[in-house]
């Protein structure tokens, strides 16, 4: 599951306390503007502090509505007096602009490219202004109705269907206002005036929707609602429009080439009317997905491609609290970040639910929604806004904002020793060595990051560093508190690595000294900043914004390793981000995960997991793109140089239509273990799931792989986060000799290469059966039926090894390999290697033989009819055996064998009137001649 770091919005002591009005997310910077009743706007950043000490503000007035500039640092502000303000990161406040006189702002709209704004009142009057480069307003053209305009949305330009409606006139500037009451021969002419390059729509009180441009042009719907209107989205991909009115009529509308309205859809929803204050909201979810809230414990989802709906009921709590009536909880307000496709919903008692979109386009039901995260803020969440990128999330409660920051939690292991985030102010410290012991630690900072060598560790929040050393009586204990600038941090067992500016500063632990003992300096210009760093044994790795990585030995001063020029310009994309550098024990491999910027300019996640060869100076990668996955952290094993594990996730859709064997075999996190090879490159292994249990990958140590679970382990006899669980492919091994441990990586290696030589080299000297049985179990994972054929000569199992040369007559390798698997004891995946295959009658024999006749017959049922007469006929016998008589007539009579099976079985078990009664009973003219010569022969 998820983990947020909540950021509460913090008031100056001098400021009173104030409500929430209303919120906005600035689309591309982490910039959030806050509307509260004490006339003011303030703005804070992604950890709830003041981006700007003053904010907007005008005496005695409210604001009504925000909107950010797409792509500039302008926040436009609407008040209730119809004052317009704007904020600038240049400029602060501005003076303000009275465009809508003593009647009250209701919304606020930019267009995609920031040259156009919309503002309307609650008279029914809408103004369109075009902006220039310096943020100057110009009137364009003012439209007036009846009743107040409430709601705006822009006409995405649609190149396609713009060609189907004809040039028209694209002039964006220049023309005059006109008078928007057009004579209807004007009207015939409207499709050529229309300025395809800035059209909008608009509706509110009144209940009636228009086309608009900023030439004056006009067009109405062609018939009105029937209550005003709730919320209307452009639908870009059918170049149409959908409105929700407050009376819960759902409309949607295509705009033909003479820009008119025709009414695709009309359906009234069937809610209840919104009578208790909530917010009534309509959104996109996906391709033609939409949802709807209207203050109920269910979400709406209507799929206008397929006209299909249905509903997401919201979870009952866990908890067993009677005060709280779950099933009465209702949904406040959603949000939906369309990055990772995740929903989120708010209930006014401070519940927050995701979930993540799982399914395909094809695909219409509840279950395309997976539970993603549950988490609980304080009561009174009236709005949530989803930030840029795919992290930031904000709840507006009844006294500030929650600023909602999911985070990949920062974590690390060295010498047996880990460290964990837990919160924005403490860690979790786990030592593995004897004596075991662990403790939380709170921090005096809010931790942006932190670092941890033997038993040494510290964090940091960019400003100050606390150093801390773990005491095996005593747990950890701070040895310094030092205020430094620094970007990121590393510690050694003697050093510290403190990135500042176009260097990195090395001090002692204590740091009392101001100068470093040693700079290691950058090329500000060619080679950049320091934005992340490594220190794994004595070997330094640093990464800078400009995708330069440059590696240090570590003793008694750092000096520079690898080969010269020792600064490597790994990437020369522009639009690639390093976001983090590992390096091996031996100082010989790097692994750097990447971000990489998408058509919207948002970073996102890289599905590539990208390796340098310090030795070779080459760069191999790994992508995780055919498993619809992307990496989100990655570590080295503690001593083999040549093993990473890299934890991974799933992506919010899934891009193709998944059968239920791969649906069964996807976890939404996982973690692949790797070997890396100056030949082959980068080599993956067997991935292995996560249950939800586990809530991060701490560290990897053969054989072992480390994780820091949700709950504490119940099986310990000690509390403790930290769960270990087996490499897949040393499960089952006793790894306590040194001997055996390098034998078995190496033959893994060399498996995972494909060189079997070297493989079999590597364990010929191991006696243990036990080990020969678990290196073919790997073979099982790894389809390697030679290497198998070796281990089961070497556990002296003729039997196995004469059921697979008999395997092997079967056409398909997967076939071939579950009999491998059925006599090591591997019924599951056997079972779903058959599955893979398509061999639905062996998995009906393996069924058969593991008692599962119920799967046996529903997969005869589905998928292998022609043998569905001989499983019940089996079955039959195997009931007839076990003495239930009664289940054997049954399904004798199933495979049609009941003239001849039933007489004989209730024959040989002297069952002589239970015979009689049955063939009388049956009706069965073959049946019933057979007793009477029966009974004619006895007399």
């Amino acid at each position: 599951m998820a983990l947020f770091f909540n950021f509460k919005t913090q008031k100056s002591g001098s400021e009173p306390a104030a409500g929430i009005l209303c919120s906005a997310w600035h689309p591309e910077f982490p910039i959030l503007a806050v509307a509260m009743d004490n006339c003011t706007v303030s703005l804070y950043n992604e950890e709830g502090d003041k981006h700007d000490q003053n904010g907007v503000s005008r005496p005695n007035v409210h604001c009504s509505c925000l909107a950010w500039h797409p792509k500039n640092k302008l926040l436009c502000s609407g008040w209730k007096d119809g004052t317009l303000l704007f904020w600038s990161e240049e400029e602060g406040q501005r003076e303000s602009t009275p465009i809508h006189a003593d009647h009250a702002i209701t919304a606020l709209c930019w267009n995609a490219s920031g040259t156009r704004l919309l503002t309307a009142d609650k008279s029914g009057q809408l103004g369109v202004w075009k902006i220039d480069g310096k943020n100057r307003l110009t009137p364009m053209i003012q439209h007036k109705k009846n009743g107040a305009i409430t709601h705006l949305a822009f006409r995405t330009r649609n190149k396609k269907s713009d060609a189907d409606k004809g040039d028209g006139d694209n002039s964006a500037d220049g023309l005059a206002m006109e008078d928007l009451d057009a004579s209807p021969d004007d009207e015939k002419n409207m499709a050529a005036k229309f300025n395809k390059d800035c059209m909008f729509f608009f509706g509110g009180q009144e209940g009636i929707i228009y086309l608009a441009d900023d030439n004056g042009n006009i067009q109405p719907s062609s018939s009105p609602l029937e209550s005003p209107v709730a919320a209307i989205l452009y639908y870009a991909n059918k170049d149409g429009l959908v409105c929700l009115t407050q009376g819960m009529h759902l409309a949607y509308w295509t705009i033909d080439s003479q820009w008119q309205f025709n009414q695709v859809m009309k359906v009234k929803v069937s809610a209840t009317q919104n009578t208790d204050g909530g917010m009534t909201q309509v959104m996109w979810v996906g391709p033609g997905l939409l949802v709807t809230s209207n203050n109920e414990n269910v979400l709406r989802f209507w799929n206008l491609e397929k006209d299909e709906n249905y509903l997401l009921q919201f979870p009952e709590r866990d908890d067993k609290d009677e005060n709280r009536k779950p099933s009465l909880e209702k949904i406040a307000c959603i949000a939906y970040n369309r990055l990772k496709r995740v929903l989120a919903s708010g209930t006014r008692d401070g519940r927050m639910v995701f979930w993540q979109f799982v399914g395909t386009e094809s695909t219409v039901s509840p279950e395309d929604w997976e539970p993603y995260a549950e988490i609980d803020v304080d009561p009174g969440i009236h709005e949530i806004q989803c930030g840029p990128g795919e992290n930031l999330l904000s709840a507006s409660l009844q006294g500030c904002v929650s600023i909602l920051h999911e985070t990949i939690l920062k974590r690390k292991m060295s010498k047996n020793n880990c460290i964990v985030q837990l919160s924005p102010e403490c860690v979790f410290v786990e030592t593995l060595d004897p004596p075991q012991s662990n403790h939380t630690v709170k921090s005096g900072l809010r931790i942006k990051g932190l670092d941890i060598y033997g038993r040494h560790f510290c964090v940091w929040d960019g400003k100050k560093i606390e150093v801390y050393e773990i005491e095996e009586s005593t747990g950890p204990s701070i040895l310094h508190s030092v205020d430094r600038v620094a970007t990121t941090v590393a510690i050694h067992s003697d050093f510290i690595f403190l990135a500042n500016g176009n260097r990195v500063e090395v001090h002692k632990h204590n740091m009392q000294q101001q100068t470093a003992a040693q700079n290691l300096t950058f090329s500000e210009t060619t080679e950049g900043f320091p934005i992340c760093m490594d220190v794994h044994g004595d070997f330094l790795v640093v990464a800078t914004d400009k995708h330069f990585i440059k590696l240090w030995r570590l003793g008694s001063e750092a000096k520079p390793h690898g080969q010269p020029p020792y600064a490597k310009n790994l990437f020369t994309e522009p639009n690639i981000e390093i976001t983090s550098v590992k390096i091996n024990c031996k100082g010989s491999q790097v692994s750097i995960l990447t971000k990489t910027k998408d058509e919207a300019r948002h970073f996102v996640q890289s599905t590539k997991l990208h390796v340098y060869d310090v030795d070779g100076d080459k760069m191999y990668h790994y992508d995780f793109m055919a498993q619809s996955r992307f990496p989100i952290s990655h570590c080295w094993d503690q001593e083999e140089p040549r093993l990473l594990a890299c934890e991974t996730r799933r992506f919010g859709v899934v891009q193709e239509t998944p059968t239920l064997e791969d649906s069964e075999a996807s976890s939404r996190i996982e973690v692949t273990t790797l070997f890396v090879n100056s030949d082959k490159g980068v080599m993956p292994q067997e991935p292995m799931p996560l249950d939800r249990n586990l809530t991060a990958l701490v560290g990897l140590a053969v054989p072992n792989l480390y994780f820091y679970a949700r709950f504490a382990s119940t099986d310990s006899a000690r509390d403790t986060r930290m769960e270990v669980k087996p490499i897949p492919n040393f499960e089952k091994i006793d790894c306590s000799d040194p001997k055996v441990k390098e034998a078995l990586v190496n033959f893994s290696f060399y498996l995972t290469m494909g060189n079997m030589d070297e493989a079999y080299k590597a364990v010929k000297a191991i006696k243990d059966e036990n080990v020969w049985h678990n290196m073919a179990q790997m073979c099982v994972k790894t389809k390697r039926l030679d290497v198998a054929e070796m281990c089961l000569g070497n556990m002296q199992d003729a039997k196995a090894a004469r059921a697979l040369r008999e395997a092997k007559r079967e056409p398909e390798t997967e076939a071939q390999v579950a009999m491998l698997a059925i006599h090591l004891n591997m019924i599951d995946e056997a079972e779903r290697l058959y599955k893979q295959c398509k061999r639905y009658d062996l998995l009906n024999m393996l069924y058969m033989a593991c008692g599962k006749w119920d799967l046996a017959l529903n997969t005869a049922e589905n998928h292998d009819r022609i043998h569905l007469r001989t499983i019940h006929y089996t079955y039959a016998r195997y009931h007839e055996v076990t003495g239930d008589l009664t289940g054997a007539i049954q399904e004798y009579e199933a495979s049609r064998n009941h003239r001849y099976e039933v007489p004989r079985m209730l024959w040989e078990n002297q069952q002589i009137s239970e015979l009689e009664q049955y063939v009388e009973s049956s009706g069965d003219k073959d049946l019933l001649a057979w007793w009477a010569q029966y009974v004619e022969s006895s007399g």
